[in-house]
């Protein structure tokens, strides 16, 4: 009896386990001052503090920019570093393949203004689009389904045309994609890793593009008509499929280094490899301007 008791006593002694903690965010469990689930740090007061905001602005600025740096140097100086670290789980110290893709597309908004390139617009499309005879029919057909006429619809492809550039742009790298899917099959990467590639490779085919197309071609031309023993060469250069495929060396020199790295292959293995993706990245670039036909003919 007395035990008994004794025991209910010790028992009753015994502080009841205090709550687990959880997270205010997602109600995960916390880990320290860290949600295991979503990673919120647990707020506290200092978080109010003006010397805590601003540390944890400037650290967000520093690390974005460090990240930034170190994502440019290595898909500059080493090609298909990033993408094999990407396969390999080495990401936090990169910036996402896709995020570097869209600050590429964002640099390049800011610059084309500046150089002799130009977008999608009914003036210039049916003139540089691959099968132009057929993307016309298309648009009389779309425009007698609307009930307006084809003066009307050229309008309104116009008023959508710039939100549809970049949206263009995107769809390029899906189709660049397939290719290396294509000459890489049987090596045992999946098509989201060949995406992965295309996307930084695609960020270095830009950088060529506005450098090219946007600064030195029209430069180059120039200089070439006024002189004769250069002048045979002056006409070609305004046939955009030369325009593009004069890009082409470069970026056969870019690959047959990343498709080592990235990609594990020989130098043998690789030579062929870059000389038919990059002529197939300059074709498939060469084709925006019907890809953009399809889309503003949907969104029209």
């Amino acid at each position: 009896m007395v035990d008994a008791i004794g025991m209910q006593t010790t028992a009753q002694r015994v502080p009841a386990p205090a709550p687990e903690p959880t997270c205010v965010n997602c109600g995960g469990h916390l880990v320290a001052t860290f949600c295991a689930g979503c990673g919120q740090r647990t707020p506290a007061a200092a978080d109010y503090s003006l010397r805590t905001l601003f540390g944890a602005a400037i650290g967000h600025v520093t690390n974005y920019d460090a990240r930034l740096l170190a994502t440019l140097r290595k898909l500059f100086f080493r090609p298909g570093q990033l993408a094999r670290d990407h396969f390999e789980g080495r990401r936090a110290q990169h910036l996402d393949p896709f995020r570097i893709f869209v600050l590429s597309n964002v640099f390049a908004w800011f610059v084309v203004p500046h150089t002799h390139m130009f977008g999608f617009s009914m003036k210039v499309a049916p003139r540089l689009a691959q099968f132009s005879g057929f993307w016309m029919r298309l648009v009389a057909l779309r425009a007698r389904l609307a009930g307006v006429t084809v003066a009307e619809l050229g309008r309104r492809i116009d008023a959508i045309s710039a939100a549809e550039n970049s949206v263009a742009v995107l769809c390029l790298v899906p189709l660049a994609a397939a290719g290396f899917w294509l000459v890489l099959r049987g090596r045992g990467y999946r098509f989201v890793q060949h995406l992965v590639f295309t996307a930084h490779f695609y960020c270095i085919h830009f950088f060529c593009v506005l450098i090219y197309l946007g600064f030195v071609l029209r430069g180059l031309a120039a200089w070439c008509a006024r002189h004769a023993w250069t002048a045979p060469l002056a006409k070609p250069m305004v046939n955009i499929w030369w325009q593009h495929l004069a890009i082409a060396p470069a970026l056969i020199v870019y690959l047959y280094f990343g498709l080592q790295r990235a990609y594990e292959l020989t130098p043998r293995q690789s030579g062929w490899r870059a000389l038919v993706l990059g002529v197939w990245a300059c074709t498939v670039t060469r084709m925006f301007f019907d890809v953009a036909f399809a889309l503003v003919l949907i969104w029209a």
